[in-house]
């Protein structure tokens, strides 16, 4: 818990706690995009791409289940960010 009383990345906003769900997102991108790099190298060149091939010697499906995740947190983050709009953003109307 921090001073004000709420955990690292949130805040208050109109009497709503606010979560940082956009680094979700930003994580989820870079997950992702590991794992494509490693995909499209697999399948189109002579080995992976990306950070992971320097750590993990990965198979395919591996790099196919961390494009998943990534593609998972982004859609998480994204979805978390469309309900924290306020009442009168969004259409016309």
């Amino acid at each position: 818990m921090g001073e004000n009383g709420f955990g690292p990345g949130e805040e208050v906003s109109r009497g709503r706690i606010r979560h940082a769900g956009g680094m979700r997102g930003i994580v989820g991108f870079f997950v992702m995009l590991q794992g494509a790099l490693g995909l499209i190298g697999l399948f189109f060149f002579d080995g992976p791409w990306g950070v992971l091939r320097h750590w993990f010697d990965l198979p395919w499906p591996a790099y196919l289940g961390v494009f998943a995740a990534g593609l998972a947190l982004m859609a998480w983050g994204e979805h978390d960010r469309g309900r924290k709009k306020p009442e009168g953003a969004g259409g016309a109307g």
